[in-house]
Protein backbone atom coordinates (compact mmCIF):
# COMPACT_ATOMS: atom_id res chain seq x y z
CA UNK A 1 0.00 0.00 0.00
CA UNK A 2 2.41 2.50 0.87
CA UNK A 3 4.66 1.50 -2.23
CA UNK A 4 1.48 2.46 -4.08
CA UNK A 5 0.96 5.35 -3.18
CA UNK A 6 4.38 6.52 -3.58
CA UNK A 7 3.93 5.44 -7.26
CA UNK A 8 0.73 7.28 -7.39
CA UNK A 9 2.87 10.70 -6.07
CA UNK A 10 5.70 10.37 -8.57
CA UNK A 11 3.64 9.31 -11.49
CA UNK A 12 0.41 11.45 -11.13
CA UNK A 13 2.70 14.91 -9.72
CA UNK A 14 6.18 14.56 -10.63
CA UNK A 15 6.92 14.08 -6.38
CA UNK A 16 10.03 12.51 -5.59
CA UNK A 17 9.96 11.20 -2.23
CA UNK A 18 13.61 10.01 -0.22
CA UNK A 19 13.51 9.04 2.55
CA UNK A 20 16.06 8.90 5.42
CA UNK A 21 16.74 6.16 8.35
CA UNK A 22 19.42 8.08 10.59
CA UNK A 23 21.05 4.90 12.44
CA UNK A 24 23.01 5.18 15.61
CA UNK A 25 24.80 2.43 17.15
CA UNK A 26 23.71 1.62 20.74
CA UNK A 27 26.48 2.86 22.57
CA UNK A 28 25.75 6.13 20.94
CA UNK A 29 22.34 5.80 22.01
CA UNK A 30 23.01 5.18 25.59
CA UNK A 31 25.53 8.46 25.24
CA UNK A 32 22.95 10.94 24.27
CA UNK A 33 20.72 9.19 27.46
CA UNK A 34 23.45 10.16 29.49
CA UNK A 35 23.52 13.72 27.80
CA UNK A 36 19.82 14.35 28.41
CA UNK A 37 20.17 13.27 32.14
CA UNK A 38 22.93 15.43 32.81
CA UNK A 39 21.73 18.34 31.22
CA UNK A 40 18.85 20.02 32.51
CA UNK A 41 17.73 21.21 29.33
CA UNK A 42 17.35 18.19 27.82
CA UNK A 43 15.89 16.33 30.60
CA UNK A 44 12.48 16.32 29.00
CA UNK A 45 13.86 13.82 25.98
CA UNK A 46 13.92 11.43 28.34
CA UNK A 47 11.20 9.11 29.16
CA UNK A 48 11.14 5.22 31.13
CA UNK A 49 10.47 3.80 27.82
CA UNK A 50 13.71 4.71 26.31
CA UNK A 51 15.51 2.36 29.02
CA UNK A 52 13.20 -0.46 28.35
CA UNK A 53 12.73 -0.69 24.40
CA UNK A 54 16.58 -1.18 24.39
CA UNK A 55 16.44 -4.86 25.18
CA UNK A 56 14.20 -4.64 21.75
CA UNK A 57 16.93 -3.36 19.61
CA UNK A 58 17.59 -6.54 17.60
CA UNK A 59 13.84 -6.83 17.11
CA UNK A 60 14.01 -3.30 16.15
CA UNK A 61 17.08 -4.04 13.70
CA UNK A 62 15.26 -6.78 12.39
CA UNK A 63 11.79 -4.89 11.76
CA UNK A 64 13.61 -2.02 10.17
CA UNK A 65 15.59 -4.01 7.89
CA UNK A 66 12.23 -5.43 6.35
CA UNK A 67 10.35 -2.66 6.09
CA UNK A 68 13.39 -1.23 3.98
CA UNK A 69 13.45 -3.98 1.79
CA UNK A 70 10.14 -3.95 1.19
CA UNK A 71 9.65 -0.33 0.72
CA UNK A 72 12.66 1.01 -0.87
CA UNK A 73 11.80 1.54 -4.75
CA UNK A 74 13.53 3.36 -7.56
CA UNK A 75 11.16 6.36 -7.32
CA UNK A 76 11.09 6.27 -3.31
CA UNK A 77 14.08 5.29 -2.32
CA UNK A 78 15.40 4.54 1.85
CA UNK A 79 18.90 6.36 2.80
CA UNK A 80 20.37 4.46 5.91
CA UNK A 81 22.48 7.44 7.12
CA UNK A 82 24.89 6.63 9.75
CA UNK A 83 24.33 9.26 12.21
CA UNK A 84 26.67 8.56 15.38
CA UNK A 85 28.17 12.12 14.58
CA UNK A 86 25.96 15.16 13.37
CA UNK A 87 28.26 17.14 10.91
CA UNK A 88 27.97 14.17 9.27
CA UNK A 89 24.23 13.08 9.04
CA UNK A 90 23.88 16.54 7.88
CA UNK A 91 26.43 16.37 5.14
CA UNK A 92 24.97 12.77 3.97
CA UNK A 93 21.56 13.81 3.96
CA UNK A 94 22.64 17.66 1.74
CA UNK A 95 24.79 15.61 -0.47
CA UNK A 96 21.91 13.26 -1.03
CA UNK A 97 19.16 15.93 -1.50
CA UNK A 98 21.09 18.44 -3.68
CA UNK A 99 22.07 15.07 -5.88
CA UNK A 100 18.63 14.57 -6.62
CA UNK A 101 17.84 18.22 -6.68
CA UNK A 102 20.22 18.45 -9.98
CA UNK A 103 18.90 15.30 -11.49
CA UNK A 104 15.88 17.07 -11.70
CA UNK A 105 17.33 19.88 -14.18
CA UNK A 106 15.05 22.23 -12.77
CA UNK A 107 14.61 25.59 -14.90
CA UNK A 108 13.88 28.87 -13.71
CA UNK A 109 10.41 29.84 -15.35
CA UNK A 110 10.35 32.24 -18.40
CA UNK A 111 9.66 36.00 -17.25
CA UNK A 112 6.15 36.82 -17.94
CA UNK A 113 6.55 40.37 -19.54
CA UNK A 114 9.23 40.43 -21.95
CA UNK A 115 12.52 42.52 -20.04
CA UNK A 116 14.15 43.85 -23.02
CA UNK A 117 11.67 46.17 -23.89
CA UNK A 118 9.83 46.82 -20.44
CA UNK A 119 13.25 46.81 -18.64
CA UNK A 120 13.08 50.54 -17.75
CA UNK A 121 9.72 51.15 -16.65
CA UNK A 122 10.14 47.95 -14.29
CA UNK A 123 13.61 49.15 -12.55
CA UNK A 124 13.21 52.83 -12.25
CA UNK A 125 10.15 52.45 -9.58
CA UNK A 126 11.97 49.08 -8.17
CA UNK A 127 15.32 50.99 -7.62
CA UNK A 128 13.33 54.31 -6.31
CA UNK A 129 11.57 52.05 -3.61
CA UNK A 130 15.00 50.15 -2.65
CA UNK A 131 16.51 53.40 -2.19
CA UNK A 132 14.17 55.37 -0.30
CA UNK A 133 13.88 51.90 1.96
CA UNK A 134 17.72 51.45 2.26
CA UNK A 135 17.96 55.35 3.21
CA UNK A 136 14.83 54.70 5.53
CA UNK A 137 16.68 51.85 7.33
CA UNK A 138 20.53 52.58 7.07
CA UNK A 139 20.23 56.92 7.41
CA UNK A 140 21.86 56.76 3.87
CA UNK A 141 21.45 59.71 1.32
CA UNK A 142 20.43 58.61 -2.14
CA UNK A 143 19.55 61.43 -5.03
CA UNK A 144 15.96 59.00 -5.40
CA UNK A 145 15.11 59.31 -1.77
CA UNK A 146 16.17 62.45 -1.12
CA UNK A 147 13.17 64.79 -1.31
CA UNK A 148 11.10 62.00 0.52
CA UNK A 149 13.50 62.34 3.79
CA UNK A 150 13.15 65.91 3.86
CA UNK A 151 9.47 65.51 4.36
CA UNK A 152 9.93 62.82 7.14
CA UNK A 153 10.05 64.19 10.37
CA UNK A 154 13.95 65.31 10.08
CA UNK A 155 15.36 65.81 13.53
CA UNK A 156 14.34 62.23 14.35
CA UNK A 157 15.85 60.98 10.72
CA UNK A 158 18.87 62.81 11.25
CA UNK A 159 19.63 61.41 14.75
CA UNK A 160 18.92 57.64 13.56
CA UNK A 161 20.56 58.37 10.86
CA UNK A 162 23.81 59.37 12.45
CA UNK A 163 23.20 56.24 14.87
CA UNK A 164 22.91 53.55 11.37
CA UNK A 165 25.66 55.14 9.32
CA UNK A 166 28.09 55.47 12.44
CA UNK A 167 27.04 51.70 13.02
CA UNK A 168 27.90 51.02 8.97
CA UNK A 169 30.70 53.38 9.02
CA UNK A 170 32.78 51.81 11.81
CA UNK A 171 31.84 48.48 9.81
CA UNK A 172 33.18 49.73 6.67
CA UNK A 173 36.09 51.83 7.87
CA UNK A 174 37.09 54.79 6.65
CA UNK A 175 36.84 54.13 2.92
CA UNK A 176 33.16 56.14 2.74
CA UNK A 177 31.93 55.77 -0.71
CA UNK A 178 34.03 53.25 -2.38
CA UNK A 179 32.97 51.10 0.80
CA UNK A 180 30.01 50.30 -1.16
CA UNK A 181 30.26 49.73 -4.86
CA UNK A 182 27.31 47.59 -4.57
CA UNK A 183 24.98 50.33 -4.09
CA UNK A 184 27.07 52.52 -6.57
CA UNK A 185 26.67 49.93 -9.17
CA UNK A 186 23.09 49.73 -9.00
CA UNK A 187 22.26 53.54 -7.83
CA UNK A 188 24.66 55.95 -9.49
CA UNK A 189 23.41 58.85 -7.17
CA UNK A 190 23.89 56.77 -4.20
CA UNK A 191 26.76 58.73 -1.35
CA UNK A 192 26.67 58.42 2.14
CA UNK A 193 25.63 60.85 4.22
CA UNK A 194 28.33 63.03 5.82
CA UNK A 195 26.58 63.04 9.02
CA UNK A 196 28.99 60.89 10.94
Amino acid sequence: MINDFEKLLYRQNNTHILKFFLHITPEEQLERFKQRLDDPTRNWKISDSDYKEREYWDAYTKAFEDAFEKTSTKHAPWYIVPSNHKWFRNLAVSKIVAATMEDLEMQLPKPQVDLASSAGSITRPLKREVAARLEASLGLTTSAGKKETQRQGQEEQEEVGRTRVNWVWNRVGERGESACPMFRRFWPGFRMNSNR
